[in-house]
């Protein structure tokens, strides 16, 4: 590793230790350090949390892609890009309908995907994760997702147009 600063000791004659994280376990790949504001406050950034946002398409004119499927109603399979405990919804202007979250276990077109849902906060019921229409741009943050990496958005009523859904996974 290359010597970013030669002193060993600070101002009060503490020893310094550098804080550093590295790509590999072994400390062979790159190193980077913390970075912090004028009050010293770490700096963290979202963008390692959050996936590529994705497109769920709502195409009416579709061939039908598994046993029971919709196409007005159905989305397009969505590969979050890796497992999420969470997702990010821009809901643009859509048909009066709830929009309620399914997933799969595989990227095969022809699984029958499951809705998702998690247990409220007393933990004795399951609820669905669904999300009110609106009149566009209507952002939803999921928390309770439960590690899902393959999604389906349903809405409640047929589409009467082509929808373009952004979702966002958060891990």
């Amino acid at each position: 590793m290359a010597a970013y600063n030669t002193n060993t000791e600070d101002l009060l004659s503490r020893q310094i230790h550098p804080i550093l994280a590295n790509t590999a376990k072994d400390g062979s790949g790159t190193f980077y350090f913390p970075l912090v504001d004028a009050d010293g406050k770490l700096l963290a950034s979202i963008s390692a949390a959050v996936t590529a946002s994705k497109t769920a398409t709502i195409d009416i004119d579709r061939e039908s892609e598994f046993s029971g499927d919709d196409v007005d109603r159905y989305s397009s399979l969505v590969d979050l890009g890796g497992e999420c405990s969470g997702l990010i919804i821009v809901l643009p202007t859509i048909d009066t309908a709830t929009v309620t979250v399914y997933g799969q276990d595989d990227a095969e077109i022809d699984t029958v995907p499951a809705s998702c849902k998690y247990l409220n906060d007393a933990g004795d019921t399951l609820v669905t994760i669904t999300i009110p229409s609106g009149t566009g741009a209507a952002r939803q943050f999921m928390p309770k997702l439960g590690y899902v990496r393959y999604i389906r958005l349903l809405t409640s009523a047929d589409q009467t147009a082509d929808r373009a859904i952004t979702v966002i996974g958060v891990r």
